[in-house]
């Protein structure tokens, strides 16, 4: 069967399963001569398999592991993710960049770079944040563990060479320096599917229009952690919006601040949203020049 026929009859979409033999290896398909994967029984069976552990609230890659390799499920426990962020905060005291990567390569390792990104370099960083703002960590350390999050972190994003694929612009607005959750963000999105085009912190309106010109997005996402960087420039957001589909996410992105400048607000966590916009892809698939 092909891969139409077999997100019908699992219940989920073809973007979906796509990422699922893409990204951990799930299926195995044939091939026509033609070049047109083709699906079996056996197929339909891991997917409907994965599936009720999804539903269950199994991360999808110790899913597929359960499935596929009969290994127990595992994700970061509260203990296991303290450990490590313990860990992590050692490293970074004493500026030691190879501990501090091989830490987080272990964690991607175990438990996927979703898991890892939400459940532990995400809490990681918001504990760096609150520490440098009382005093107990200088500059120097805050600023060392955001470069090589923000290198190790855009490393894991992938290119997706797919002229189909829908295109999402990523960008904080001006005065917003806060970027590394967008950055992870576009990393899971890279992963599902999305033709990722990461513009950083502090854009400028005008420049980030002009990237939009540029590349026709099918969705513009915007992250800030204060409303008034979203406020000050509502009007401006709100002509992007009507030209562009936008979406918004971060502390910032309240629902009256979303209903102002016409965005969608995204799910408060990065899990959510990075889930929320791989079954929402073709939602915002915009149609193609004279079609």
């Amino acid at each position: 069967m092909r891969i139409g026929r077999l997100a019908e009859l699992v219940g989920v979409s073809s973007d979906v399963l796509r990422v699922w033999e893409r990204r951990y290896g799930l299926f195995e398909p044939e091939r026509t001569p033609g070049g047109y994967r083709l699906y079996s029984e056996a197929d339909l069976d891991l997917a409907r398999r994965v599936l009720a552990l999804r539903e269950k609230g199994v991360p999808i890659s110790a899913a597929v592991s359960a499935v596929t390799q009969g290994r127990p499920i595992r994700s970061a426990s509260a203990e296991q993710g303290l450990q490590l962020r313990r860990e992590l905060e050692a490293a970074a005291g004493e500026f030691d960049e190879f501990t501090f990567v091989s830490v987080l390569d272990r964690a991607i390792d175990e438990f996927g770079v979703a898991d890892t990104i939400h459940d532990i370099l995400m809490p990681h960083l918001q504990q760096v944040g609150t520490e440098w703002e009382a005093g107990r960590i200088s500059v120097a350390q805050e600023h060392f563990v955001s470069h090589i999050v923000r290198r190790r972190v855009g490393a894991l994003a992938r290119l997706v060479d797919d002229a189909d694929a829908p295109i999402a612009v990523l960008a904080c607005p001006p005065k917003e320096l806060h970027d590394i959750p967008l950055l992870a963000l576009g990393v899971l999105m890279s992963d599902a599917g999305w033709r990722v085009r990461y513009l950083g912190s502090n854009t400028p309106l005008k420049d980030l229009y002009g990237a939009c010109e540029r590349l026709d997005p099918d969705l513009i996402i915007m992250s800030g952690t204060r409303r008034t960087v979203f406020e000050a420039r509502a009007g401006a957001l709100r002509r992007l919006s009507q030209r562009w589909p936008m979406a918004i996410g971060g502390r910032g992105a309240t629902p009256s601040v979303a209903a102002v400048i016409g965005a969608d607000r995204l799910p408060e966590h990065l899990r959510d949203s990075a889930e929320f916009l791989l079954t929402s892809r073709d939602q915002y698939r915009r149609p193609a020049a004279g079609q």
